[in-house]
């Protein structure tokens, strides 16, 4: 099982990783099995909002990086221009 030991351990304000976003779709048309519920983990049942009118991203391929890119993000998708 995956989980976060240590929240004082996650960094903030940095560019961590990378991956595909492969769609995004509402949160009703997920149809999660009670087995697939089940085999969430900690952070997706304490953080996950599936609630209705809510939306999922749905990702692929993470790749994180060696060396975190220091960056100041947003809500949301946003664009990374390096100085």
């Amino acid at each position: 099982s995956h989980h976060i030991a240590d929240f004082r351990a996650l960094r903030f304000g940095a560019i961590i990783g990378s991956v595909n976003l492969d769609n995004i779709v509402p949160v009703e048309t997920l149809h999660l099995s009670a087995a697939a519920m089940a085999e969430r983990t900690l952070e997706e049942k304490a953080f996950g909002d599936d609630t209705k009118g809510r939306y999922a991203w749905i990702l692929s391929n993470p790749i994180p990086m060696e060396v975190p890119i220091p960056a100041g993000g947003t809500l949301g998708l946003w664009d990374y221009y390096p100085h």
